[in-house]
């Protein structure tokens, strides 16, 4: 089977040699092969394992081996430097990308030059010993406005990161950016995701095209989400949010062609990102299992978070006190 032609999938591995193995298998039977490169930053013993899988496909996949002490962002970066296609997509080594949804995201961006990249649904995957579970992870929408800004605004307030979607391999390059620059934290991600909009826009096809898996559960010392991070440690938090809008301030205005204020647009743009991604009850949930307040008062917060916002309203009783002041003009913003 040939393969797609003008895209290369890049798939960073980590000590996951049985996951690794599982996904280039089920690659190598879909009818669109994929051009594929594997930056490997597993321990010797490992990468040989995933050397000896991607032998199995000579014709589509070449391994990269690099030392298991570089960080995956510095990994990426060094694997796109081998693409040589006009086009890229990364998978996670434990997902599943859909070749389909793939080929027809190219063929999408190939006609569409205003375009930086495509994707398409997202489903998460789990499974007990019963059954195997299937849920919408996020259904992606189109990030088409007119304007930079007013893409970075758009993805802010219903935010869907485009990690994973096919991008045209020059603004991938531009997206990825050294943790020495922006904190591998959930401010790397947003960066990268701000980045690819404000080179273009992003098309959302209705055609399954990737597949998480949920296997791992919920970690609250996770801090990939800005949640789990306050609630871990907000001093950092705060650092490392200064140094993101310092680095995303100096990007956007070096590739900008309009003479404006970055530093304030990059915070309007998080703070919008925060007022969406800030949910009481997980911060709650996040406390108590921190140790930091008891279950009993957690379940009392969880309960009075969700209390309707509503009172009877005493109309007769207000209208007497009202009646001689609605008479004199209130109320008014006449001081």
């Amino acid at each position: 089977m040939p393969l797609l032609a003008d895209l290369t999938l890049i798939i960073p591995t980590y000590r996951r040699p049985k996951l690794l193995a599982m996904l280039l298998q089920l690659l190598a039977s879909q009818p669109i092969r994929l051009r594929t490169l594997i930056a490997d930053g597993s321990v010797d013993e490992i990468q040989e394992q995933n050397r000896i899988s991607a032998r199995q496909y000579p014709e589509a996949v070449i391994h990269l081996s690099f030392p298991s002490t570089l960080a995956i962002e510095l990994r990426l970066m060094e694997a796109l430097k081998q693409v040589e296609t006009e086009y890229c997509v990364v998978c996670a080594d434990d997902d599943i990308i859909l070749p389909e949804g793939v080929a027809q995201s190219v063929e999408f961006l190939r006609s569409h030059p205003d375009f930086v990249a495509c994707h398409g649904p997202y489903y998460g995957v789990s499974r007990d010993p019963q059954e195997l579970h299937i849920n919408v992870e996020y259904a992606v929408a189109p990030i088409d406005l007119s304007s930079p800004f007013a893409r970075m605004l758009e993805i802010c307030a219903r935010y869907q990161s485009p990690f994973y979607s096919v991008q045209r391999t020059a603004a991938m390059v531009n997206a990825f950016v050294s943790p020495d620059d922006v904190a591998p934290t959930h401010f790397w991600e947003l960066f990268n995701a701000l980045s690819v909009v404000f080179q273009g826009k992003v098309m959302a096809l209705n055609v399954p095209y990737y597949l998480r898996n949920q296997q791992l559960g919920d970690r609250p010392e996770f801090i990939g989400d800005p949640n789990n991070f306050i609630v871990a440690d907000a001093k950092r938090y705060l650092q490392e949010f200064s140094g993101f809008r310092n680095y995303a301030t100096r990007f956007f205005r070096s590739l900008s062609t309009e003479d404006v204020d970055w530093e304030r647009r990059i915070d309007i743009a998080y703070f919008l990102y925060l007022s969406r991604s800030i949910a009481p009850a997980r911060f709650i949930w996040l406390m108590e299992e921190t140790g930091m307040i008891s279950q009993g008062d957690a379940s009392t917060l969880k309960e009075r978070t969700n209390l309707p916002n509503a009172a009877e309203i005493p109309g007769e009783y207000l209208m007497s006190v009202l009646r001689p002041m609605v008479a004199l003009g209130w109320p008014t913003y006449d001081s």
